[in-house]
Order: C-alpha cells, then sequence, then structure tokens
C-alpha cells in the first residue's frame, strides 16, 4: 500500500521502530503533474484490502491518467467485481480486463469521481462499501450508496465511518446501514471565499472545482460581473461586481436554519437595507460603512460550522491573511 501511494506522488515517511506511516496528502489530486496522461501500473501482490481501497480511491483522482491494478496469479481469482460495478453506476470508466470480476483492474482517469447514486452488495466483503466512502467525498456530485442485500463485517463499515468524521468528513446513514449519502466534494464550500473576492475585491483560486465539475454557486459571480476564469481543474475569480443581481432565494427557507431570516438579521446588524419577503430578499447596501460597528464581528458560537463546515474559519484565515 505505501509504495503505491508513493508511486502516486504521495509523501509518506514510514517509521518501521514507531511502526507508524505519516501521509502527506495531496487533496484528492493523484498522481503528481509529471505522471499525467500516463499508464501508471501497480502490482499489489495478494493484498486484497489495498487493491480494493486503492481502486475507489484512485477512481476518485482528478487525474487524466489511466490505471491498472494487478497482483499474483492468486489476486486474479480474488472478485472485485461488485465494487467495479458500483464504480460504474458513479461514471467511472472502469473495467476488470481479464473478463472475470477479477483484477487486473483497468481505470481510465477523466477529471474525477462524478457521483450519483450507487447499488452495491455488501455480501462478499464489506471493504467494497468502505472503499466506496472514503472516495465519495471527493465526487463532484453528492453520493448516495444503497446496500442491496447483507452487509456483512458491519463493525469495520462503522470504524470508517468514525475515522472519516475525524477528518471532518460527515457520512450519513441509517441505523441498520443499508443506505449511506455523502455530500459530494463539499466544493459548495468554496462559494463563499469566490463571493468574498467577487464582492470585496482581490482575486480567489479553488483548485479541484473546474470546467469538469461546474458548481451553479459560482454563476452568481459572473453574475455580478465579476471576472470568472475557468480551467479544467479550477476557477478563479476577481472581482470587485459591476451589476446588481437578481436570483431565487426560496430554497434558503427550507435548509437546517431559517437562513432567509439569520441573513437578514446579520446584515442589517451591519446596517445594509433589507427588504424581505416570502421568496425574495433586496439588500441595499449603506452609502458609507461604519467602521466602528464592523471593525470586530464576535461570533458567540463559532461551533455551528461544524455539521456543514468544519474547517471553515481555518480556511478563512489562510484567505483573509493574503
Amino acid at each position: 500500500m505505501l509504495v503505491a501511494l508513493k508511486k502516486l506522488g504521495v509523501n509518506v515517511e514510514h517509521d518501521n521502530d514507531e511502526k507508524r506511516a505519516v501521509v502527506k496528502g495531496c487533496r484528492g489530486r493523484f498522481p503528481v503533474e509529471d505522471m499525467e496522461g500516463q499508464e501508471i501500473w501497480f502490482f499489489l501482490g495478494n493484498a486484497g484490502t489495498a487493491i480494493r481501497l486503492l481502486t475507489a480511491v484512485i477512481a476518485s483522482a482528478s487525474g487524466s491518467s489511466s490505471y491498472i491494478l494487478d497482483g499474483i496469479p492468486r489476486m486474479r481469482e480474488r472478485s472485485i467485481g461488485d465494487l467495479v460495478t458500483g464504480l460504474k453506476q458513479l461514471g467511472v470508466d472502469i473495467d476488470c480486463t481479464l473478463g472475470t470480476n477479477c483484477p487486473p483492474v483497468y481505470i481510465n482517469g477523466k477529471g474525477g469521481l462524478p457521483g450519483g447514486k450507487m447499488k452495491l452488495s455488501g455480501s462478499i466483503s464489506s471493504r467494497y462499501l468502505s472503499a466506496s466512502l472514503m472516495a465519495a467525498h471527493l465526487a463532484h456530485r453528492d453520493v448516495e450508496i444503497e446496500i442491496i442485500d447483507r452487509l456483512i463485517s458491519s463493525p469495520y463499515v462503522e470504524m470508517t465511518i468514525k475515522v472519516m468524521e475525524r477528518f471532518g468528513v460527515t457520512v450519513e446513514h441509517t441505523n441498520n446501514l443499508d443506505r449511506f449519502f455523502i455530500r459530494g466534494g463539499q466544493k459548495y464550500n468554496a462559494s463563499y471565499f469566490l463571493a468574498g473576492a467577487a464582492v470585496r475585491g482581490g482575486t480567489v483560486t479553488v483548485e479541484g472545482c473546474g470546467t469538469s465539475s461546474l458548481q451553479g454557486d459560482v454563476k452568481f459571480a459572473e453574475m455580478m460581473g465579476a471576472k470568472v476564469t475557468w480551467t479544467e481543474t479550477s476557477v478563479t475569480v476577481t472581482g470587485p461586481p459591476k451589476k446588481f443581481i437578481e436570483e431565487e432565494t426560496l430554497a434558503w427557507r427550507v435548509k437546517e436554519t431559517e437562513r432567509m431570516i439569520a441573513i437578514c438579521t446579520e446584515l442589517r446588524k451591519h446596517e445594509a437595507m433589507v427588504e424581505e419577503g416570502p421568496d425574495y430578499c433586496v439588500i441595499t447596501p449603506p452609502e458609507k460603512l461604519n467602521v466602528t460597528v464592523i471593525d470586530t464581528v464576535t461570533s458567540k458560537d463559532p461551533g455551528c460550522t461544524r455539521k456543514t463546515f468544519p474547517e471553515y474559519f481555518k480556511i478563512l484565515k489562510r484567505v483573509t491573511k493574503h
């Protein structure tokens, strides 16, 4: 597994004495740039866990390389077909090259994992589900997984979910572990900082949110007149805006909080004029900001971002620093 990660360009420090490995993440961008467009081959011996987890993780990569995962003759007798079938449902170009539902597995990288709904068997190995869950949060869209039969070794799935939570990824699921929902990539969180550039001025670039995974939120910046530049794997917004925009706000009223009321209340604290209706709000900024009022804004409950954006303040600090 560690050799395979290094081959993907991941920085891994392995301490045999301490029995510890330190892995520096690549933010879902595999492999390193000098491997782009190449065919990359992995020999994984008879390591069933490694090939199952790597298959799903590599399928979620944003690169344009192709990959072959193989092993010893015994590995070519071990089924991986259920996982391959499930990943195909999420838009992955993947297949078992010998037509046996066993390795070698071929993956054609096309800019990441599209996402969607997956019906998955859990009767052979719970690792298929663990692998799919770990890859799902990097998908361009939300991922919903349904177990179509009996899930074996469910404690390992629960362990996977707990580890993912420690890394800030929330997995919603039923009590009997037959349905799972993961917000794909959570790229919508990037809209806060792109909007900041559009409104306040300056330039913000978000990697992993390019033309291969358009996010509707960024369209607001374009409508406001901010300069928006797209590449295949990134979007850059430069402000300030030049236009008034009008867009639908009805969905704000059906979120986990009454966002219409919350937004209008906070804007009024900063002396903005806000006209609120059942399905709209009109915001008119003050002619001159009172800096003594907004010199310092204190959040009494910074943990309020924990559910949908646990690292919000950390990223905000990094963005405002520049």
